[in-house]
């Protein structure tokens, strides 16, 4: 008769299935895996911290008294990207604009009259 060595955590990580980020069931393991990669991707793209909490919950079945139920869950805290709006400030007008007023632009009237003429030609 065989007998039947006692669980480890890690027969535990390979087998117990949660309900990942997306509302797929997977494995315990993978979902760990793909949540890590996902936040390690928002982490070096933002520059900013992050968080992975694994949760595991084990509860006596009340039926057989014998039994443990095994409940996972994987969450991330991602960080963000707060978009970069960058506006310049005119200390001599105390305006905002979009580009650098003290900065020279070269050759805006030239496009401009490009653009122009471009129009009148395509309107003969």
């Amino acid at each position: 008769m065989p007998t039947e060595e006692k669980l480890k955590f890690e027969d535990m990580l390979l087998n117990i299935k949660v309900i990942d980020s997306n509302d797929k069931v997977r494995r315990l393991v993978d979902c760990i895996e793909s949540e890590f990669q996902e936040l390690v991707s928002k982490i070096t793209e933002y520059n900013q911290d992050g968080e992975i909490t694994i949760k595991l919950k084990l509860k006596c079945d009340k039926k057989t008294k014998n039994g443990i139920d095994v409940y996972g869950e994987v969450t991330k805290k991602s960080p963000r990207g707060i978009p970069k709006n960058s506006l310049y400030r005119d200390a001599r007008t105390n305006g905002l604009y979009f580009d650098n007023p003290d900065q020279m632009k070269l050759f805006t009237n030239n496009v401009e009259n490009l653009h122009k003429e471009e129009r009148e030609s395509e309107s003969c």
